[in-house]
């Protein structure tokens, strides 16, 4: 027996998963979504399509659906093979993403944690729910949260601060609390006290970032390295900022000067086991000196005198220390 309906493509409907709109959506600008979504439904009807013809659905030019393209497939919604679009199944990618989590960890004491963990976990995604998403927080956070405490093994009331954290910044995503979450797991943050002395450090950061880039006349939107050179100084090597600032201060006497100048002269400093304002200004007061030193002996002889006039070593000591360092690489 053969069971049969009538469809009429009229009144059809395009099916979305509830994962584009919590992991997907978010990120995505206009465009692409409206693309992604015209593309859900010529896949549904099975028609070949063109460029032209989803530029024409979508309202732009042919030129812009191949740069929305392009991002749809880096946010891992589709897949270009010549002349296919191929959309991926987000709701098996999102399946084959857990279980790898689950069967690729480590087996520690975190798979044989006791009720009382088990509860207080339990605990905290509820109040995650509760607080951050009006008692509807989506399955896939849950399962998230779950793979965090094992990966990263985080105390809940740092799992909690995760989601704070993000919510403060506006960006209560998927994919960026996903990202804010390995980057504390990378620094091995566990408890909440490690936390707030990371965040307070973060916090002095971005301060000292701004002064930086009011001084430089730089893009508040710093390119990655960038702001790699910048985490390097105040995170990784601890400089303050009024130590910075003697590298900075005289950069409105230079011109096509960036930060990789400044990154040689500071990189420089830490090598040198200079950690504060006053053992730069020391070193680069004994460096002038020595300097006057070497000028004064080259100067003597008739021949020199004769031939070359005395310079006098008055340059900014900065440019001294730039090429020191520029020969130490």
């Amino acid at each position: 027996m053969q069971i049969e309906d009538k469809y009429n493509p009229l009144f059809g409907f395009t099916q979305i998963s509830d994962l584009f709109f919590t992991d997907y959506l978010p990120e995505l600008d206009g465009v692409s979504t409206q693309l992604y979504i015209l593309c859900l439904y010529f896949n549904k009807r099975g028609k070949e399509i063109t460029r032209e013809e989803l530029a024409a659905g979508i309202k732009v030019t042919p030129a812009v659906i191949d740069e929305k393209l392009i991002s749809l497939e880096n946010a891992g919604l589709l897949v270009r093979k010549e002349n296919r679009i191929i959309l991926q199944d987000i709701n098996q990618k999102e399946l084959e993403r857990c279980y790898r989590s689950r069967t690729t960890g480590a087996m520690s004491d975190e798979f044989t944690i006791g009720r009382k963990v088990v509860q207080k976990r339990v605990s905290v995604a509820k109040s995650i729910s509760d607080k951050f998403f009006g008692g509807n927080m989506p399955v896939s956070w849950y399962q998230d949260i779950d793979l965090w405490f094992d990966k990263y093994n985080f105390e809940p009331e740092v799992m909690f601060m995760l989601f704070q954290h993000c919510v403060q910044y506006n960006a209560l995503t998927k994919p960026y609390v996903r990202r804010v979450a390995d980057d504390w797991g990378r620094r091995e943050i566990r408890t909440p006290d490690q936390l707030e002395k990371y965040l307070t450090e973060y916090d002095l950061y971005k301060t000292n970032k701004g002064k930086v880039i009011k001084k430089l006349g730089l893009n508040p939107t710093l390119d990655e390295y960038s702001e790699y050179i910048l985490k390097r100084w105040f995170l990784i090597y601890k400089y303050d900022f009024e130590t910075i600032e003697v590298a900075l201060r005289n950069a409105t006497k230079k011109k096509n000067v960036g930060l990789n100048y400044f990154d040689a002269i500071v990189t420089d400093w830490y090598k040198k086991g200079l950690r504060d304002k006053a053992s730069v200004l020391a070193e680069a007061e004994q460096h002038k000196a020595s300097n006057k030193g070497n000028s004064g002996a080259k100067t003597t002889g008739t021949a020199q005198k004769n031939n070359y006039q005395e310079r006098a070593y008055d340059d900014d000591f900065l440019q001294s220390l730039y090429k020191d360092a520029q020969g130490d690489k």
